[in-house]
């Protein structure tokens, strides 16, 4: 869990390019409710090849973490803009 230490909300607001979109907050939220790629695919009516490329982008803002860190870092503060110190 050390890892997670290097995440921070910001203290300032942020480049844009370091910030999770809304779709990316919505995977996280989804992945989070237990639904698989396939299902996230589905129930955002993208191909679960977009689904990869979302998350993807996650992992670039927010570090190289696996799916279940992620969505972690997503249940303990959803309203938090992450972003990469």
């Amino acid at each position: 869990m050390d890892d997670l230490a290097m995440i921070r909300p910001p203290s300032r607001p942020s480049d844009a390019s370091e910030t999770l979109s809304p779709r990316e907050q919505e995977l996280l939220t989804l992945a989070a409710q237990g639904l698989t790629d396939q299902g996230i695919a589905h129930r955002l009516g993208i191909s679960v090849a977009t689904v990869g490329t979302y998350w993807g982008r996650v992992r670039v803002k927010l570090g190289p973490f696996n799916r279940t860190e992620l969505v972690s870092l997503n249940e303990v503060a959803p309203e938090v803009v992450w972003v990469v110190e």
